[in-house]
């Protein structure tokens, strides 16, 4: 077996020539039979010696063995038929056919054939091979489309139209709409080609939902239609056409989208439920879904989805655990009565605990009964019987009694990311386990007592839920409602040690006294377990350090400790080898806002080192941290991910604004001299290599009007 070379020689001087290499195609494939399979397909003496005479050497002729649907030729050729002449020239190998379609690109032809020995003829105007062959592509939402080649359609055996899905990216990505799909209309217009598809989406406002109808190149008989958000704001939208002379895709913007449309206002009635308790609660209850095209502070998977709890109709305010809502830099949609989707923005991420406060437009519910959740003030006790209730996937409101069983602080395995780990919190576990995810426990009066959060674990369940009572939830309502959006933190990762221990660490008498009359029911007393890097607290208190008061007050709780951190300073008296001493130290302030921009540089995505890289791996160290790479880019050939960029070519990066002053005249092609700092505190100098012309930079920043991303040239 060997690649005959007679086309390519014909290719290669045509190049040398600098001339147009045409190729022509009847969008059939051919195959050459023997003599004696001929006969069996009706080859008359007559034609087979008309063969032979043409071409002595020759053991046989061309059969049509495939024609794709809505070809030139799928009108006139049938599998089977033996391809007898070409404009009154026979024809009985493959060179000839080729070089003769090569020649006649767009014109009309003759073509005789046989079938079941009876000659037949007719016309098929010759196409274009590199017309049906990619030469752009689009790229919008960082997914990349172009149009359905002639070779993927042989496969699937489906009309040369539509536009393939290379790459999902964001846009299609977060609606499961796999790369590989073959898109065949696009907001309910048929779509045959690449240019038809980019006319339709330049139409479409950005962030308005269109539906796409099409079908899976594995499974090419069965048509899919799903929605899709018109992404504009997070990602560029640009039309590549191939520069065959240097080799680079060249690219250009295609239109702006038209500004986003205002919302509609929809009505809808909760349906019936199966107890009183349910129909009561369902009003109050939302499914949250959340995708972000920069996947940063290690959040890991770009969705999650989880029930929120509604806490104030008037201002549109939802809670909902982080591992639900994971990061303000995303898109946030709520479903009410499992019928009205609307967005919603992240209005405060707590910096110490597993909740986020969303907010969305009331206005856009209409009359559409939504109802505040009632707080209760009492946390439950043990042995109390709560409902446990939560939201499916398909919105079905489910109720499960239970018993409190347990009390106790959240204990969580090291996570081996630098990703948001909550600390310092008790929580609620139940006797038997409930079957569905997040959502809330009541008590008898259908009050809130507590809400379910979900935690990520490293173990094969991937998550995990404990309920939390509801003073967490008042108290992040009263921190968005001051308006100052941080809150003050000593910092300090504590732990619950027993009288008996206390003793043995030599904690004076009168104290176990006075801690002991403060809180009767429960004989623990706070434990300092971790200090976090960079901080006050770490370069005065120890491990093992027992907390007596704070600013004069016996403390015995977490809750309690995270209330008097609430001010710039505090005293501190504990007890350390046997002796009791009083610190000040000083609160470090924490931000609700979560991280509020990103840089996109070589591929990567850059953004201001999280708290997490401080309290799980104890990095203080000025930088930028490189939270992710795209596939394909610089920064994932030279292996920059997980690490904080510290120099670029021997000059410090301590923040975004420094490094984009270091890098920005940078040009195409250029290397740069990183000195960076992985998790476990080792540094090394990596040089790459950039490629602006594919991998532009650009900043996303969170501002008064919402997210916008800025090219940086």
């Amino acid at each position: 077996m060997f690649f005959p070379l007679d086309r390519a020689k014909h290719a290669l001087v045509n190049i040398q020539q600098g001339k147009v290499i045409s190729r022509g195609t009847l969008q059939s494939t051919f195959i050459h039979r023997s003599y004696a399979e001929l006969r069996r397909l009706g080859l008359e003496e007559d034609e087979e010696a008309a063969f032979r005479e043409e071409d002595p050497d020759s053991q046989g002729a061309l059969v049509v063995d495939h024609i794709l649907p809505e070809g030139p030729a799928s009108e006139l050729l049938a599998p089977g038929d033996i391809l007898y002449r070409i404009d009154d020239q026979m024809v009985t190998s493959f060179i000839p056919l080729e070089a003769y379609l090569d020649e006649h690109v767009g014109q009309s032809i003759l073509i005789e054939f046989l079938r079941g020995g009876e000659i037949l003829s007719g016309q098929a105007v010759v196409s274009s091979l590199s017309s049906i062959t990619p030469t752009r592509y689009l790229e919008i939402g960082r997914a990349v489309l172009h149009n359905f080649s002639y070779q993927q359609a042989r496969h699937v055996n489906r009309p040369v139209k539509g536009v393939v899905l290379a790459t999902a990216g964001y846009m299609f990505g977060s609606s499961g709409v796999r790369a590989g799909s073959v898109i065949t209309s696009i907001d309910n217009q048929d779509v045959a080609n690449l240019d038809e598809a980019v006319s339709v989406l330049e139409s479409i406002p950005d962030r308005k939902e269109f539906s796409i109808r099409y079908y899976a190149s594995r499974d090419p008989h069965n048509d899919s239609i799903s929605i899709i958000k018109n992404d504009r704001h997070w990602h560029g939208a640009e039309l590549c056409d191939q520069d065959v002379d240097s080799g680079n895709w060249i690219c250009q913007p295609i239109k702006a989208a038209p500004p986003a449309e205002a919302l509609d206002i929809q009505n809808a009635e909760y349906p019936n439920q199966q107890s009183d308790m349910a129909k009561k609660i369902a009003p109050s209850l939302v499914w949250v879904n959340f995708s972000t095209p920069y996947a940063i502070d290690e959040i890991g998977t770009g969705r999650s989805a989880g029930s929120g709890l509604i806490v104030d109709t008037k201002k549109g305010l939802v809670i909902v655990d982080r591992t639900t809502v994971p990061s303000a830099v995303g898109d946030v949609t709520l479903t009410f009565a499992g019928s009205i989707q609307i967005p919603a923005e992240v209005l405060f991420m707590h910096p110490l605990h597993n909740m986020a406060l969303l907010q969305y437009d009331p206005a856009l519910l209409g009359t559409t009964p939504v109802v505040s959740a009632k707080l209760s003030s009492d946390a439950p006790e043990f042995g109390e019987t709560i409902h446990a209730v939560g939201t499916s996937y398909n919105y079905e409101v489910l109720v499960q009694s239970r018993k409190i069983s347990t009390y106790g602080p959240l204990k969580l395995a090291k996570s081996q990311l630098a990703t948001f780990q909550d600390a310092n919190l008790m929580v609620i576990s139940t006797d038997t386990p409930y079957t569905h995810s997040s959502g809330v426990f009541l008590n008898d009066q259908s009050e809130v007592v507590g809400m379910i959060l979900g935690y990520k674990s490293e173990g094969r369940s991937k998550k995990k839920f404990w309920a939390v009572p509801t003073r967490h939830i008042n108290d992040l309502l009263q921190l968005n409602d001051s308006g100052s959006g941080t809150l003050q933190s000593l910092e300090v990762e504590w732990g619950l040690v027993s009288f008996v221990l206390a003793r043995r660490l030599g904690i004076p008498e009168v104290w176990l006294e006075k801690i002991a009359a403060k809180n009767p029911d429960n004989h623990q007393i706070l434990t300092v377990n971790n200090t976090w890097k960079g901080t006050p607290a770490e370069k005065k208190l120890l491990s093992g350090d027992l907390l007596l008061s704070i600013d004069g007050k016996i403390l015995t709780s977490f809750h309690e400790v995270e209330t008097a951190m609430q001010k710039p300073s505090v005293k501190l008296t504990i007890a350390r080898d046997k002796e009791v001493m009083d610190i000040d130290l000083e609160t470090v302030t924490l931000s609700g806002k979560g991280t509020d921009r990103v840089l996109v540089w070589a591929g990567a995505f850059l953004q201001e080192p999280h708290r997490a890289l401080r309290t799980r791996f104890g990095i203080n160290e000025p930088g930028v941290y490189v939270a992710k790479q795209n596939y394909g880019s610089p920064a994932q050939h030279f292996s920059i991910r997980g690490m904080l960029i510290t120099e670029v070519d021997d000059r410090p990066t301590p923040d975004l604004d420094s490094f984009i002053d270091i890098v920005k005249d940078k040009g195409d092609r250029d290397s740069v001299r990183l000195k960076v700092l992985d998790l476990t505190g080792r540094v090394s100098v990596i040089t790459l290599k950039l490629n602006n012309n594919y991998w532009p930079m650009a900043q996303i920043a969170n501002t008064n009007k919402g997210w916008f991303r800025t090219l940086l040239e």
